[in-house]
């Protein structure tokens, strides 16, 4: 984990999109794996090449790579301090971020050039995740 950690992060300081999401891939399935939850680590690589595969992304659309990299910090930093409540937590917070800025992102897209309208974004998450 810590390798993988410090591979993300000297991808995004070298600005390696490609290599940082590779690293990003392969963290999250490594705490999913250690996690022993295979029905969430098939679920979570399908969602994950489907939404590479739709080319829906944050990185540097929305927010930077060193910006994500962030987000992984006090999820990894709770795991190795034994501390799961904190990294669930962390994790949860890191990936309704991510689907927020996604959902964000495809409205505007949809709308475009016109931007959404104050509360579209929320709306439509809440619909989303119920």
């Amino acid at each position: 984990l810590r390798a993988e950690r410090e591979l993300m992060r000297a991808a995004a300081k070298q600005g390696g999109e490609d290599a940082f999401m590779r690293h990003d891939l392969r963290l999250h399935d490594l705490i999913l794996e250690w996690a022993g939850n295979e029905r969430a680590r098939a679920i979570v690589r399908t969602l994950r090449e489907t939404t590479r595969l739709l080319g829906a992304s944050t990185a540097e659309r929305t927010r930077s790579i060193a910006d994500i990299d962030r987000e992984h910090t006090p999820v990894v930093d709770a795991i190795l301090a034994g501390r799961p409540d904190a990294a669930a937590e962390a994790m949860r917070s890191h990936l309704v971020s991510t689907g927020r800025l996604l959902v964000g992102q495809a409205l505007r897209d949809e709308l475009h050039p016109a931007e959404p309208e104050p509360g579209d974004v929320d709306r439509i998450w809440s619909a989303a995740v119920g």
